[in-house]
């Protein structure tokens, strides 16, 4: 029950942090300041305060200038910058945006990606990271290496670019690409020598299957 409650209260940790980073984002980059949320304050030459209706300021608005919000796909909202017409109506000399956000559709789209996420136990035995400058040729596509791989091995969790090198210390048409690969059991502390079985017999693969030599 205890593990079951831990699991909640992460997925709803996600879905806040989530919620929380979009609404920030939005703000920090547009800078829409005080005018926004369902609709816009708009004050008028003599000092005083008029609201219009989000949907009147998205008609005249969405001439140009409307953004939609995206996440996962699918659309839960826009943001956009009132129309200069409508600006002039109220005398206003600065940029006004506004801001139209579907919580729930929002929310709904955050959970369903939250059920999708698998939690792994932080393990207690410690990975061991290795590099390897490989030379291959130039037009390789090097994104099915990575992926046979990521796949050659159980031990083998994780497997990233670092570097490429193309020059004089390597043939003409070929290049250099150092990795490093992290090799990790869940069950056990690996051994070197189970690390250098693994290893070698990945260099083998490599060689027959995409022409790939360590790099000497």
């Amino acid at each position: 029950m205890e593990e079951k409650n831990n699991k909640s209260n992460i997925l709803r940790n996600i879905l806040i942090a989530i919620l929380i980073i979009i609404v920030i984002s939005i703000v920090v980059t547009i800078g829409i300041g005080n005018y926004f949320v369902n609709y816009a304050i708009l004050r008028t030459g003599n000092g005083g305060n008029r609201e219009v209706k989000n949907k009147d300021s998205i008609e005249v608005s969405s001439i140009n200038n409307e953004t939609e919000i995206i996440i996962f796909g699918e659309k839960i909202g826009i943001i956009g910058k009132v129309h200069p017409k409508i600006l002039e109506i109220f005398d206003i000399n600065t940029d006004v945006y506004y801001l139209d956000i579907d919580i729930r559709k929002t929310l709904k789209l955050i959970k369903e990606r939250a059920k999708k996420l698998k939690l792994k136990d932080i393990g207690k035995y410690p990975a061991v990271f290795r590099d390897l400058a490989l030379v291959c040729d130039n037009n390789i596509e090097f994104s099915k290496v990575i992926k046979a791989i990521n796949k050659f091995n159980d031990i083998i969790q994780n497997v990233e670019v670092v570097d490429r090198y193309v020059g004089e210390q390597v043939e003409e048409g070929k290049q250099s690409i150092a990795i490093s690969i992290t090799y990790y059991d869940i069950n056990k502390t690996l051994k070197e020598e189970e690390i250098n079985s693994v290893e070698s017999a990945l260099l083998e693969m490599l060689k027959n299957k995409f022409s790939i030599n360590l790099r000497v």
